[in-house]
């Protein structure tokens, strides 16, 4: 009797666990269009249509950025909470000093969350 209750606790346990792992880690992937080239983590990025899939875990985000299929960026970041649900994915850029923008957040439509990039990292960036 004890052996076939065991089997059911532990069951519930690892159940249990998993979901609260589950709660802590969120996908989502968005279309955003970028009008002017742009850099994100020292990769520039053509002006275009991109997918950008984002993975997070607790605070921090892995974002990347895909065109035609193929993954042409990636960049890790901080979840950030908006105080209003931007209508449209909004992509904040750093002015290149005569260069490409550097990507410095993206705010995904109607949702209070989006992605920031270290803005130190950000700005040598700009500069190469």
């Amino acid at each position: 009797m004890t052996r076939i209750l065991a089997r059911p606790t532990l069951f519930l346990l690892a159940l249990t666990l998993t979901l609260a792992i589950g709660a802590f880690a969120a996908s989502k992937s968005q279309s955003v269009t970028l009008y002017h080239d742009a850099q994100l983590n020292g990769k520039t990025l053509p002006a275009g249509d991109y997918t950008v899939k984002c993975d997070t875990t607790g605070s921090t985000a892995q974002v990347r950025f895909i065109r035609n299929g193929k993954e042409v960026a990636t960049a890790s970041g901080q979840v950030k909470q908006l105080t209003s649900a931007p209508e449209t994915n909004q992509v904040v850029t750093l002015d290149g000093n005569g260069g490409p923008a550097t990507i410095t957040e993206i705010d995904f439509s109607n949702t209070k969350s989006g992605v920031t990039f270290e803005t130190s990292t950000a700005m040598s960036n700009a500069g190469q």
